[in-house]
């Protein structure tokens, strides 16, 4: 997308609260307070908070609150604003039913999230960290709403997530499963990748890496990634804390078929193991390692060499 990068250069901004919204800030806040059982938080927080009433609000529920802020909803502007604050801003989000009553108010909701996106992904790595956080998580939250992300976006995920590697590794992590989950074609586009890697015999840098984890616990059976599991077992060095990385990907995978080629490397450690002075450093790494293998083959339904 060649407008993504000067994209903070043009006028949209994201808005800071203003009274009114800190008001309804406010109010989930002490709504929040009222959750003490488990059980009150394993339900719908925040479609349970919009349809209540609330002294805070002057008696008014935060959905009803919301529409009267946006002039009975014929302000798209005071809409659009209380919406991206509650998603940008910290614990704060929106449900479904609200975010359904603006996009029916939007005159083109394609064209608006897609302006959004192209905000979030130029400011993502900005040196004003509270705007870079702002933008993750509206990101985030964006990814949630109806409709992915065309495909054109991938490069810009994957260059977002570079941005934020240094600063916020989770974040980086997250912008990955975005592009991977909700880019069209993320899943094929990463797999494809990474396979053209593997088979090059090339290096897998830090998002490479973070990609793979990312498919690996998408629930979604590939061949050419069970290759690539394969590929970086057999190859790893058996001393490599790299090896142990590549084990727990198998058992996220998930692929009962692991059991094969996971007994084969395992087995040759154990010999080289057995073979070796136990009190030597590398000799306890190769333990650590194996049995680490081991677990995984186990936790696969397979017979442990251990």
């Amino acid at each position: 997308m060649g407008d993504i990068g000067d994209f903070k250069n043009q006028a949209f901004v994201l808005p800071d609260p203003d009274n009114d919204i800190l008001t309804l800030m406010k109010d989930f806040k002490a709504y929040v307070d009222t959750l003490i059982t488990e059980e009150d938080n394993a339900a719908d927080v925040y479609k349970n908070w919009i349809s209540r009433k609330s002294d805070i609000l002057s008696g008014l529920t935060p959905f009803e609150y919301i529409i009267e802020y946006a002039e009975g909803g014929k302000s798209f502007e005071k809409y659009e604003k209380i919406v991206l604050c509650m998603l940008s801003h910290g614990i704060f989000s929106l449900p479904d039913e609200v975010l359904d009553d603006f996009f029916s108010r939007c005159e083109d909701p394609a064209a608006w999230r897609e302006k959004i996106l192209k905000y979030c992904l130029a400011n993502i790595g900005s040196p004003d960290s509270d705007i870079s956080v702002r933008c993750f998580m509206l990101l985030r939250r964006l990814s949630d709403t109806p409709g992915c992300f065309k495909e054109a976006f991938y490069p810009d995920f994957i260059s977002a997530a570079a941005a934020m590697m240094d600063e916020n590794e989770d974040y980086a992590s997250e912008i990955l499963m975005i592009a991977v989950a909700y880019c069209e074609n993320g899943f094929e586009r990463t797999v494809e990748m990474l396979s053209e890697k593997v088979a090059a015999k090339a290096p897998l840098g830090p998002i490479e890496t973070k990609l793979l984890a990312v498919l690996c616990i998408e629930d979604k059976k590939d061949d050419r990634l069970y290759a690539i599991l394969r590929t970086l077992v057999k190859t790893a060095d058996m001393f490599d804390e790299e090896l142990k990385f590549y084990f727990t990907l198998v058992k996220d995978y998930g692929d009962l078929r692991a059991v094969s080629f996971m007994r084969t490397k395992v087995g040759q450690m154990r010999e080289a193991y057995l073979n070796s002075d136990a009190n030597d450093e590398k000799a306890k790494r190769l333990f650590d390692n194996a049995y680490h293998g081991d677990c995984v083959i186990r936790s696969l339904g397979g017979a442990g060499l251990f």
